[in-house]
């Protein structure tokens, strides 16, 4: 009998979707009262986190805007820069961040106010608190600009806890919000699978729901659509293999689960304004 030859064991394989896309794609500080956005700020793909320490500013349209005041840490979904205007009044001051989120991090989010379509606040009433998420983003500035080894890590852990000690304060303040176990549970299957063939009919039975049951208890507790969230969450996810892989643009719309490539273009310029190609040269260049 031949000899077993000794070794580490092999796991299986790691699929190529299994890339954790997560990271901070830009941050960085108003340098004065601002009276609208920079435009490195609107054009980031990805989620922006927005912590206003001065002046107040207006989102979404004029008949029913919402407010973002001195305090407010305010999380925007990804496109809905380019969907609604922001109006800066009385000058406006603020931190901000672009990023792919973690996965598990929609669901801490998920407990925070909507106060508009795509968008998710919290007020950081106290004082102590605010120097807390100030420092975050301070520190996320001052890592981005060092360019180490660690780098991506670092940025991506100060927005993190920005996030996990907004939420937390939140539920100080009010209660934790109720998320139900059956829409977490989609949630966490959504991260995990996205990129393969989802519906909401295939939803609803990881939620033990009827498909218009579950539809309408998802809207109810995440403020929008499932397909709506489904679209966004690949799409970040797309958004961030165009700047770290050097896929075909066909090759990463196979990966975040779109079916065809002219699809994917179509959705990813109507999210950012850009085609994925156009983005990957702008995130190249920003790079020098």
């Amino acid at each position: 009998m031949a000899a077993r030859k000794k070794g580490k064991a092999q796991g299986p394989a790691p699929r190529e979707h299994d890339f954790d896309p997560a990271g901070v794609l830009s941050c960085g500080r108003s340098g004065r009262v601002l009276r609208a956005l920079p435009t490195e700020v609107v054009g980031s793909a990805g989620w922006i986190l927005l912590f206003t320490v001065q002046g107040e500013a207006r989102f979404g349209p004029p008949e029913e805007p919402a407010a973002i005041r001195n305090g407010d840490l305010s999380l925007f979904e990804p496109g809905f820069f380019r969907e609604a205007e922001v109006a800066a009044r009385d000058g406006w001051e603020f931190f901000w961040a672009g990023f792919i989120p973690r996965v598990g991090w929609h669901m801490h989010v998920s407990r925070w106010p909507r106060p508009a379509r795509g968008l998710r606040q919290v007020h950081i009433g106290d004082a102590a608190e605010a120097r807390q998420i100030r420092g975050t983003f301070l520190r996320c500035i001052l890592d981005a600009r060092r360019q180490n080894p660690f780098t991506h890590l670092l940025t991506l852990n100060a927005i993190g806890e920005a996030i996990l000690r907004a939420t937390a304060h939140h539920s100080r303040t009010f209660g934790p919000s109720v998320l139900s176990e059956r829409v977490r549970r989609v949630l966490e299957h959504i991260q995990l699978h996205f990129p393969e063939s989802l519906s909401v009919a295939s939803l609803a039975q990881v939620a033990n729901l009827s498909p218009s049951r579950f539809a309408h208890r998802f809207k109810e507790e995440m403020g929008g659509s499932v397909k709506d969230y489904l679209l966004r969450f690949r799409l970040s996810r797309a958004a961030r293999f165009l700047e770290v892989a050097r896929h075909e643009v066909k090759r990463v719309s196979s990966l975040v689960g779109f079916g065809t490539p002219s699809f994917f273009t179509r959705q990813f310029r109507r999210a950012f304004s850009m085609t994925p190609s156009e983005y990957r040269a702008r995130m190249t260049a920003a790079k020098g």
